[in-house]
């Protein structure tokens, strides 16, 4: 791994010792739970704040980051260089780096931690090569505000095992191969399950409180079903707030399933659900809520309240026509 090219920003360690400087772009919640850890460890992290607002600010403040004027400058500034966006942006972020990387000796190591698919992520490799880079296929499991207690880093790629050295302490880090697109593929497949979970138990909870049973309907989904409540109860005050990038990763698996030569099913209809609550004014009513503190009831009587979900919109659907 070519972490031995000295960068511009100053270091608090002996050359022996020191850490890496690790740069990441505008990041977001988990961007910046992440740059925290990285900071505890001792890691110089830098970072620029390019479409974030002043919570980003203070949060990147509190946690140590050095905020720069540019992604540019982050780029030249770093040795190893962590794309964690929305799923749209990670092409731009890679394209962005790569016009940065022309004019250095020594481009910073890419990784690519975005949700995206294998497909994407092969295409950001062969770009990031091709500028004089190299890349390490990462995907992070787990919530951000748990990231250091359950949180996962899934790496692969010919020199994810020295990333995963570099690394140890900061969380839990797993090196699944050295092809990339391997990471990614696993992101595909956990992140599927829980957003197709959360996004069945949003329709059954709908219907339930349309007939008026959502309270018996809770109550005995805790009673024999604890472990999808304790997956609800994670991830569903999450998902008014993140609604629009749930249905990006959603297309993305969709992406992934079609390159397998399998049959699209469950995880284009979730998707389909997903577009529906991004689309709706639900992402700006939960910037005025405090989801974390509102009940799973509460939650679900938000999205119905808000967000369109009535019958004309699956009129065209072979259920729908079922059901005459």
């Amino acid at each position: 791994m070519r972490l031995n090219c000295r960068k511009s920003v100053p270091l608090n360690a002996s050359e022996e010792n020191r850490r890496p400087v690790v740069g990441l772009v505008s990041p977001g919640e988990m961007g910046v739970s992440l740059a925290a850890l990285l900071a505890e460890q001792g890691f110089p992290v830098v970072t620029t704040l390019d479409g974030r607002g002043s919570r980003t600010l203070q949060r990147c403040n509190r946690a140590g980051l050095r905020v720069l004027h540019t992604s540019d400058d982050v780029v030249a500034a770093s040795e190893i260089f962590i794309s964690l966006v929305p799923p749209n942006a990670a092409v731009d972020v890679a394209e962005a780096y790569c016009r940065a990387a022309a004019s250095l000796d020594c481009p910073p190591l890419f990784v690519e931690a975005n949700s995206v698919s294998p497909a994407t992520v092969r295409r950001i490799q062969r770009r990031v090569e091709d500028c004089g880079g190299s890349l390490v296929d990462a995907s992070i499991h787990g919530l951000a505000g748990r990231l250091r207690e359950q949180g996962t880093l899934f790496l692969s790629g010919p020199e994810a095992c020295d990333l995963a050295a570099i690394l140890t302490g900061v969380l839990r880090v797993e090196v699944l191969d050295e092809r990339c697109g391997t990471a990614s593929l696993f992101k595909m497949l956990l992140g599927g399950v829980s957003k197709s979970l959360v996004g069945l138990f949003v329709e059954m909870g709908l219907t339930a409180a349309e007939a008026d049973l959502l309270e018996p309907f809770l109550k005995t989904c805790r009673e024999y079903y604890p472990g999808l409540m304790d997956i609800i109860d994670r991830l569903l005050p999450t998902l008014p707030r993140h609604a629009r990038r749930r249905a990006a990763e959603m297309e993305e698996l969709q992406c992934t399933v079609h390159a397998l030569r399998l049959p699209l099913g469950i995880a284009a209809e979730i998707q389909r659900l997903y577009h529906v609550l991004g689309d709706s004014p639900l992402p700006e009513y939960a910037e005025h809520i405090d989801s974390g503190s509102a009940t799973i009831a509460e939650l679900l009587e938000l999205i119905r309240t808000v967000v369109p979900l009535n019958p004309a919109a699956a009129e065209e659907g072979s259920a729908a026509a079922a059901c005459k």
